[in-house]
Order: C-alpha cells, then structure tokens, then sequence
C-alpha cells in the first residue's frame, strides 16, 4: 500500500505543475480588446468641445481636463484609436474646421501628439503675452462677485502672466508702455509692441531699447511733418497775396486824403478826376481821349469842371 501511494502523489504534483504553468502563460499572453468597446465607454466620460474663445474655451483647457484619460485608461489603445477618441468629441463645426485645415492629409494619417498639437494651433487663443500681462494687472474684483471666484480669476491670470519667463527687464518694458496712454502716442504704442513682440535671443529688448526706439519714432514723425511744411506755407502764402489783391482792387481812404462823394465821370471809380487813370486814355467806342468805354456820354461834363469838384 506505501509503495503504491508514493508514484500517485508524485502524478498530483506533477499535474499541479502543469496547471500553474499553464495559467502563468495565459496571465502572460495579452488578452485581445475590444478598441471599439473601450472607445465608446471613454467617450461617454467625454464632454464635446465647442470652441468658444470669448469665454476663455479653448482646446488647450479643454484637453487638460482629460490628459489623465488619455494617459491612463486609454494607455492601452494604439494611436489611431486615440485619434478617433479625440475627434469625435468635436462638435460639427470644429471637427469640419479641423479636416480642412489638415487637407490634402486625412485625420487618420497624423499622429495623435500630432493632431493635439495642431488642435491646439487651430482652437487656441489668439491673445499676445504683453495682453495677458496687461490684463493680470488690471484685475479689480466687482461687488457680484464672491472672494472664492476672484481668487481663482487671479490665480489663472498670474499662471497666464508667466512670472518665470519674465526678467527685470520685461517688467521695465510692460511698465514703459502701459504708461503711454495718450491718444497721440497710438502709433508709437504699436511700433514698440511690436518690438517687443518680436524680441529674440540675439536680440533682446530692454527699457533703453525703447526709449530709443520712442525717441527714432517721434523724430521721424517730425521729419515727416516738415517736409510737409513747405506746401503748406505755399498755400498760406498763396491764400495772403489772393487777399491783398482782392483789397487793392477796393477803394481805399489815402491817409489824410477825403474822397469824393460821387464817382470819377471819367471811369466811374472813386477818386478825383484829376486823378484818374483814364484822362489820356482813348476810347474804343467813340475815339476820343478822356474817359473809360462805356461813358462816352459823360465827355460833354468836362469843360467848367472846378478843381476839388469829383467832376
């Protein structure tokens, strides 16, 4: 009976053996999923993105709240399942967006980092750093609101300002330009803006920078203006010898002088007769000397004329 038992508790071992190396391969060996199960279960735990830039949603705020998913319980989807994930929670109007934009490419043929970072380019906002900052800075809590919705306003608008990549010199500059309110320094506000939006490594901008560049514009803006000079004070001086001859052409008072009360018979302007311009002029009409055409018949008052007399 002993020397029996032994061989049949050695058989039991042995197939205990078998089974745990069987299982063991099994739990090795990757059980096939079902991709599209899994799609439609995260999809369900999706909100769909609608681009809405005036209410600060954008792309990038709106993938942040599901980074986790895509990082954890979608791990286990390949990468153009992941991509089908991504674009079927666009609504019509961004996903249509998005295909055109992509053109001559399909969405199935760009990676998924690829198409988050396109994605992000398409449906992000469009706002400069130096408006951010602008704005951080001009952060006042109204009487609606509650402490807890103004903190949180002011905590995003500080991530937004991006303390860390702003050096002494950045904040000199945001200061300088935020201080040239006038209306007259319009232009000039744009010109440094632009500068300073297109400072680089080679290139950096710093308050001296700009006071330069505001003192290069302000004096070509004034050269400007004086080769503008030159026709204008032809004008004036156009407009001054129009009036003056307009003046000449009146009758005038000589100083000390009494004028007639009665026009010259001779050409019919104020003045004495013996000062009249016509006296050796002859007439076109009649042929006689002494009068201006048109007063031909005024001639026969001349003989007996008293001096002083307007005739």
């Amino acid at each position: 009976m002993a020397t029996n038992s032994v061989p049949a508790h050695g058989e039991e071992i042995q197939q205990a053996i078998l089974q745990m190396a069987d299982l063991l391969q099994r739990l090795a060996t990757p059980t096939p999923i079902n991709q599209e199960k899994v799609l439609e279960s995260l999809s369900t735990n999706m909100i769909e993105f609608v681009f809405d830039p005036d209410n600060g949603i954008t792309f990038e705020k709106w993938f942040a709240r599901y980074s986790d998913l895509f990082d954890n319980d979608a791990r286990n989807l390949d990468d153009a399942a992941k991509v089908r994930l991504l674009l079927r929670k666009l609504d019509h109007a961004s996903h249509s967006r998005y295909v055109n934009y992509i053109l001559p490419r399909l969405p199935k043929d760009i990676q998924f980092i690829d198409t988050v970072s396109t994605l992000k380019k398409i449906f992000g906002t469009s706002t400069s750093v130096f408006n951010k900052r602008f704005q951080c800075l001009q952060l006042v809590k109204s009487e609606a609101e509650d402490i807890i919705s103004y903190g949180g306003k002011v905590n995003r608008a500080c991530e937004e300002f991006e303390f860390a990549k702003v050096s002494i010199d950045h904040f000199k500059c945001l200061v300088f330009v935020c201080g040239l309110k006038a209306s007259r320094y319009a232009d000039v506000r744009a010109r440094l803006l632009s500068r300073m939006e297109g400072e680089t490594a080679n290139a950096p901008v710093t308050l001296q920078t700009l006071i330069d560049e505001f003192q290069r514009l302000v004096n070509l803006k004034a050269d400007t203006t004086l080769i503008e000079k030159p026709s204008v004070l032809k004008h004036v001086v156009h407009s001054i010898s129009e009036k003056k001859e307009h003046q000449s052409q009146r009758p005038s008072k000589a100083k000390g002088k009494q004028l007639p009360s009665t026009p010259c018979w001779q050409c019919g302007q104020v003045h004495y007769v013996r000062d009249c311009p016509f006296s050796d002029h002859r007439c076109k009409t009649c042929n006689r000397v002494g009068h201006k055409e048109g007063y031909c018949g005024c001639i026969k008052k001349s003989p007996g004329v008293p001096e002083g007399s307007p005739w």
